[in-house]
């Protein structure tokens, strides 16, 4: 009988966990830190690494809506490509932004210190990151913009 209790309690939080824009921005950022980077000597992963970020990829995809990206990023000009052309800038788009990305960002993310505050609330959501890289001295303010728990944009000052 105390099983269906902790079941909700456990629903519960999975859901409101997704609808907070500050933690899911977290779960995110956690999330990149798993990715695998490659070596700095500039061979190849080892295929467990590869196996690895393969299931990372899969979670991070999960939090991105890579069509409105592709959209935002060809929205001048997207009536001039051909659907095969966009189908094939979508797919090249979402592999550079798992193979670059999501590697750079991780990298980055393991080494920095870091702050997240909600910028704005509802569907719309803005969280907002103080990032701070001592070994460079840099620091960056980056803007994870969630519609629907799915981050439609990312801007960096």
């Amino acid at each position: 009988m105390r099983a269906i209790p902790t079941f909700f309690a456990v629903l519960l939080f999975a859901g409101s966990a997704q609808a907070d824009p500050v933690a899911r921005t977290e779960a995110f950022v956690k999330t990149l830190q798993e990715v695998k980077p490659l070596p700095e000597d500039g061979s190849d992963l080892t295929a467990a690494d590869k196996t690895a970020n393969t299931a990372t990829f899969a979670k991070l995809d999960g939090f991105l809506d890579f069509d409105t990206l592709v959209d935002r990023s060809v929205k001048s000009t997207k009536a001039k490509f051909k659907a095969d052309q966009l189908a094939t800038f979508k797919k090249d788009f979402s592999e550079l932004i798992r193979l670059v990305a999501y590697a750079n960002s991780g990298a980055f993310f393991k080494k920095a210190e870091y702050k997240l505050k909600l910028k704005k609330k509802g569907k719309n959501a803005e969280v907002e990151m103080d990032a701070y890289l001592a070994e460079e001295d840099f620091e960056s303010k980056v803007t994870f913009h969630w519609v629907d728990s799915r981050i439609v944009d990312v801007s960096i000052d």
